[in-house]
């Protein structure tokens, strides 16, 4: 869907989850590309598999966990390879932002040391010369006092302070891409915008690609260029923020920009989508969003699960993609 030679190349990506209830293929078919500086948004329900499938990326997932497909970076393969060939390329050519900062940060271990061991191990830098630069990427991330702050622990600094640390050492090593699994999800809306705009620059100035995980298309609006729409494990809409804002041809995509607040034009109340999520363990044949689609038919359970086009730079996995979705009214429900 990238016209630019792909940095990140997703193609048939599945995990299955070994859990007590039996497996689960939290993520199957997924396909993707990123170009080098491109900022991708990556949206869905909690559930959908946004997080699995950005983990299976780097190999970060649950001990046990299949995963099957295609993920080449930099046109090298990075599914089936060892441990020992991934470990450098995490944090140094590709890092990870996660939602918690307090479950991502060590601790018993001081700012400056976590930051400090990161450069020392992916760069080798000596211990004075990680320090020193330890200091300049929290000045980066705009951490007032950032000698103090490297003395510190992660429990004496606000929710805000962790996740700019967490930012500074997702840049400490200029990677070419940055995952972000929901950074924004914990904070206020004031912390929330702060960090969105950090964001912002850091990938401008730093020229890293970047993939944005959330729940939130409005957060996802200011900040990306291109949309990923994930629902029960596949993609199901993909294309630029604007024509997929403006006309989804996906009925869950549109089913999620109902649910929000009007970004733009008249205001309507937001409209919840009706239903639950689909029994991962037994999901239905077809299109998954079916049994909670407003303009779902007979022919929606035998709907392949591969995206259709709908121009050059447009997918969806909707059979009424290529015409648009019919005029059914704003309501939601379950319609079969």
């Amino acid at each position: 869907m990238v016209s630019a030679e792909p940095l990140l190349e997703v193609s048939d990506l599945a995990v299955t989850l070994h859990t007590p209830q039996g497996p689960l293929r939290a993520a199957e078919g997924v396909s993707f590309a990123v170009a080098a500086a491109e900022a991708v948004g990556l949206v869905g329900e909690s559930g959908s598999g946004k997080s699995v499938a950005m983990r299976a990326i780097l190999g970060l997932l649950p001990r046990g966990s299949t995963v099957s497909g295609s993920v080449r970076f930099a046109g090298r393969e990075l599914v089936g390879v060892a441990e020992r060939q991934l470990a450098p390329i995490r944090g140094r050519e590709i890092s990870m932002i996660f939602q918690d900062p307090m479950t991502a940060l060590n601790p018993i271990r001081r700012i400056g040391g976590q930051i400090g061991e990161v450069l020392r191990i992916q760069l080798g830098w000596n211990r004075r010369r990680a320090s020193a630069h330890a200091r300049e990427l929290l000045a980066r991330v705009e951490i007032a006092e950032p000698d103090r702050v490297l003395r510190q622990f992660p429990h004496q600094l606000s929710g805000g302070m962790r996740q700019r640390v967490l930012i500074a050492m997702a840049l400490a090593c200029q990677p070419r891409l940055i995952l972000c699994d929901e950074p924004t999800t914990a904070l206020d809306v004031t912390t929330q915008d702060q960090i969105l705009a950090l964001l912002r620059r850091a990938s401008d100035e730093s020229g890293a690609a970047m993939i944005f995980v959330s729940h939130d298309l409005a957060v996802v609006r200011q900040l990306c260029s291109r949309v990923l729409v994930m629902y029960a494990g596949r993609l199901v809409e993909m294309g630029p923020i604007g024509p997929v804002f403006a006309d989804p041809r996906h009925a869950y995509t549109a089913a999620l920009l109902r649910s929000l607040p009007a970004i733009d034009g008249p205001r309507q109340p937001p409209v919840s989508i009706g239903g639950e999520l689909p029994d991962r363990f037994r999901p239905p044949s077809g299109c998954r969003f079916r049994t909670r689609c407003t303009v779902a038919d007979d022919s929606c359970a035998s709907l392949p699960s591969t995206l259709l086009p709908v121009d050059g730079e447009r997918g969806s996995a909707c059979i009424h993609a290529a015409t648009g979705l019919p005029d059914r009214g704003a309501e939601s429900g379950v319609s079969r």
